[in-house]
């Protein structure tokens, strides 16, 4: 399948210089051009329990790239794609499918380079226990809590659409996780579809999660935690692009062979207990980085499957009113790019 692999090209290019030079001189040993680094990597993060959070609060990627990183904290995927659409982000970590999928349909100009996990547990439906929740036909009346433009709300949406809720027989309120947790502390809300760490949380406050989890993946919903790339950034610095995954791979290690070190992390980064850091972080089914380039992205002699999951998740926003119309499989297909994963995974890197 014709893909899209921005590093061979931009090597591509940079090796017919090299070659050039080194012919003109008439010898071999010419000096390899040092690669151009940016003067500063524009990152977005989402505040959670994801790994890229133990690189994120080690300072792994600077120590890695050499490079400064300019951190800015969204709490959806519509505004990853809006600093993508005015050239203020090269990095997107941790962004969710929905907010992919519906980017790629309106031609946003960035590439997915990895996945994190596929869990939606991190995100899901809780219920206040005294309404003595039955079922979903119980939450009709109710106002529900959640962040709009995100992949909750699409979650939220496409669940209700499956036990036949239409959403004006509910009441959506468009509420930021801190907001949800404040409402529902007050009283004000009692029904609400949010993302850890406030979903635990709320648990710990009265709260019942009513997980949807299973009806969704069975229904063929695809999740998943992803890193993108700015198109420009990918070719103009394609190997500060490969450290970024190589601090990737290396923060998935640390997770699994130094777990109590990793939760200790994860909770001064998210600023909570390590008890509830390790619930949090028991909320993500994880990929090794081997599986996501194989199974996942692909490579050029074999199409992985995130770019059909994403057509169907595509497909399904449309249904939801969320985008005017979908895309093809080839756009979605050229939108993933396995390689600067796969040459991260063959030049480790730690600290």
């Amino acid at each position: 399948m014709n893909r899209s692999h921005l590093r061979a090209v931009a090597l591509g290019g940079l090796g017919a210089i090299i070659t050039f030079g080194v012919g003109a001189c008439g010898s071999s040993s010419a000096p390899t051009p040092a690669p151009a680094l940016p003067s500063v990597v524009r990152a977005s993060f989402f505040s959670e329990a994801d790994y890229y959070t133990l690189a994120k609060y080690n300072n792994w990627f600077t120590k890695a790239t050499g490079v400064p990183f300019q951190w800015t904290e969204v709490q959806t995927g519509a505004q990853v794609s809006t600093l993508y659409e005015s050239n203020e982000l090269d990095i997107g970590l941790g962004v969710g499918n929905g907010p992919i999928s519906e980017g790629i349909a309106e031609g946003i100009p960035f590439r997915v380079i990895d996945l994190f996990a596929t869990s939606i547990a991190h995100q899901d439906l809780v219920v206040r226990k005294s309404l003595n929740y039955a079922g979903p036909q119980s939450l009709i009346g109710q106002k529900i809590a959640t962040i709009f433009d995100s992949n909750g709300q699409l979650q939220l949406l496409y669940w209700l659409k499956l036990n036949h809720i239409s959403p004006s027989q509910v009441t959506l309120v468009d509420m930021t996780a801190n907001q949800t947790l404040a409402a529902f502390e007050a009283g004000s809300i009692n029904v609400a579809y949010t993302t850890d760490p406030a979903l635990t949380d709320i648990q710990q406050d009265g709260g019942e999660l009513e997980s949807t989890t299973a009806q969704l993946t069975k229904a063929g919903w695809f999740v998943g935690d992803m890193v993108t790339v700015s198109t420009t950034f990918a070719a103009e610095y394609p190997q500060t692009v490969e450290k970024i995954l190589e601090v990737l791979d290396y923060a998935y290690d640390y997770w699994h062979t130094n777990y109590g070190a990793a939760a200790q992390d994860m909770a001064n980064a998210l600023g909570e207990s390590v008890a509830n850091a390790e619930a949090d972080m028991a909320t993500f089914d994880l990929i090794a980085p081997a599986t996501v380039v194989k199974t996942y992205l692909g490579v050029p002699s074999s199409a992985g499957s995130l770019a059909g999951a994403l057509l169907y998740d595509d497909n399904t926003e449309t249904s939801l009113g969320f985008i005017p119309q979908t895309t093809t499989l080839p756009v979605i297909d050229a939108a993933i790019d396995g390689s600067f994963l796969q040459y991260a995974l063959n030049h480790p890197w730690k600290p």
